[in-house]
């Protein structure tokens, strides 16, 4: 999501997501440790103890005087996340304060999300990133009776749908956690359009949908998922 609260609310009764782009090997710098946490966004606000932290940095970071690093959140991902590139421009450049998480946010000629980071401001950024997917992990589980299984190299995802998980709490998970680690692998150094994983989703024991996310269009109904 970069995405607020509103991206996700607006796009919780699609049931359909599809994209065209084949994914290629590229691993995250370093795994996920499962230990979820909870989140209703797909890009975090700004909590209490980062705002802390951004202004003990305020007066003394050097980081908009490194090299600039340019990174794309292409087609695949906004398409994945269900935002127009101007809506996800625009929630980054609302949602955090300047020059903390990167130095720009623009609009390429190929209507992708260009964002210029600096190699601190793309640290702080991953963290963030491995905060959120957290988050989510322990909301789905906790709030929706659904858990998330992401492996080390973050190329394997698996939904386990619990009785009490619906399609609402699956297709909000699915958004966020989703976007999350595309956002991940590539501040980490993939080519956007390698970015992706093999997403597996299992109720009782059996496997229902076991696909390629983005490349593969798929469709899963909402009883399937729980109602």
């Amino acid at each position: 999501m970069e995405l607020e609260k509103n991206a996700v609310r607006k796009r919780t009764a699609i049931f359909i997501l599809s994209s065209v782009l084949v994914v290629s090997g590229c691993s995250s710098k370093k795994p996920f440790l499962m230990q979820p946490e909870s989140t209703e966004t797909i890009e975090n606000e700004v909590t209490e103890e980062n705002q802390n932290q951004i202004e003990k940095h305020e007066n003394n970071d050097n980081a908009e005087l490194e090299e600039i690093r340019e990174y794309i959140i292409p087609q695949t991902l906004l398409s994945v996340a269900g935002i127009s590139v101007e809506e996800w421009a625009e929630d980054l450049k609302n949602a955090y304060p300047e020059n903390y998480y990167f130095n720009k946010v623009e609009i390429n000629t190929n209507q992708e999300v260009v964002i210029g980071s600096s190699d601190i401001q793309k640290e702080r950024y991953i963290e963030l990133k491995e905060e959120v997917i957290g988050e989510a992990l322990e909301n789905a589980n906790k709030k929706e009776d659904i858990r998330v299984e992401i492996s080390n190299d973050y190329r394997k995802v698996k939904f386990l749908l619990g009785q009490n998980s619906n399609s609402a709490g699956f297709q909000e998970t699915f958004v966020i956690v989703s976007t999350q680690i595309g956002i991940y692998q590539i501040f980490n150094g993939c080519e956007p359009e390698e970015w992706g994983f093999h997403l597996t989703i299992e109720r009782e024991e059996e496997i229902i949908l076991d696909v390629n996310v983005p490349d593969d269009s798929w469709e899963i109904s909402s009883k399937e998922l729980g109602g």
